[in-house]
């Protein structure tokens, strides 16, 4: 792809698709043309993708906004597959026109040609630690913004206030069963993440976890997901103790991400 700036044309469809979505009157089904124009939008992004990424495969590794431009993909695929197993979640219109905005803001700063990967990169290790870490963060995500959801519907629920739930919400069993669902994919793919992330710092500095705050706090939404299934398979617990587990498991995880922003430290890059 020569033009980086052609990742504007999903951008906008991206933000019209969720800008509608998110402004439709409550109860309104969404028009065919919406869901149309994000499928459309999305099979322009990953062609574009493809083309961007054909003579350096693994440029979306290379810096944090190669890395936005693969996110936002797969964050509209994800809305894609919860819409279909989630119907009627009012604000999940706006995941779309996150993707959008993403992609409309790094789309003018991208070269026209991805950069090589750095050498200290170049390792099949770390080429599998970040698209398993990068994935189960992608499931938890989904999964916080389900147990949100539980948490909002069953606080509705106890305040007795049918009128706000007309728009549609899903069933509190329903979003029970997704959180879990998709923290049970999540789980394995942050574990084999870490494992391949460990291996590679071995490789390369020679220590198995080198000391940094993205290291302490991904190991401690692992075990705070460990503490979940725990108290949901061997403790029977469930409700909003469990939702507010997941909540707290993606909040370290997302600050995770953030931190190496201001840290520094081996994952400065992204």
């Amino acid at each position: 792809m020569g033009d980086p700036l052609l990742l504007l044309i999903p951008g906008g469809g991206y933000l019209a698709a969720g800008a509608t979505l998110t402004f439709r009157r409550a109860g309104h089904r969404p028009a065919l043309w919406i869901a149309a124009l994000v499928y459309a939008s999305l099979a322009t992004h990953i062609v574009l993708l493809v083309l961007r990424d054909y003579s350096e495969p693994t440029a979306f590794v290379a810096s944090f906004r190669e890395a936005a431009v693969s996110l936002s993909g797969l964050l509209v695929v994800a809305y894609l597959i919860v819409s279909r197993m989630l119907q009627g979640m009012g604000a999940l219109g706006l995941v779309p026109a996150v993707a959008g905005l993403a992609l409309v803001l790094v789309a003018p700063s991208l070269p026209a040609v991805p950069a090589p990967v750095p050498p200290i990169l170049q390792s099949a290790w770390f080429l599998l630690h970040v698209p398993l870490c990068l994935l189960s963060h992608l499931m938890y995500a989904m999964a916080g913004c389900g147990a949100v959801m539980y948490l909002v519907v069953s606080g509705l629920l106890k305040a007795r206030r049918p009128i706000a739930l007309s728009g549609g919400l899903p069933s509190l069993e329903s979003l029970d069963r997704f959180s879990h669902r998709m923290a049970k994919i999540g789980f394995p793919l942050l574990t084999a993440g870490l494992l391949a992330g460990m291996l590679w710092s071995y490789e390369v500095w020679g220590q198995v976890i080198p000391e940094a705050p993205k290291q302490v706090a991904a190991f401690a939404s692992w075990g705070v997901y460990a503490a979940y299934f725990h108290a949901r398979n061997a403790r029977g617990t469930r409700g909003r103790f469990c939702a507010w587990m997941l909540v707290a498991g993606f909040t370290l995880a997302l600050a995770g991400l953030l931190l190496p922003l201001v840290s520094g430290g081996p994952h400065r890059f992204i």
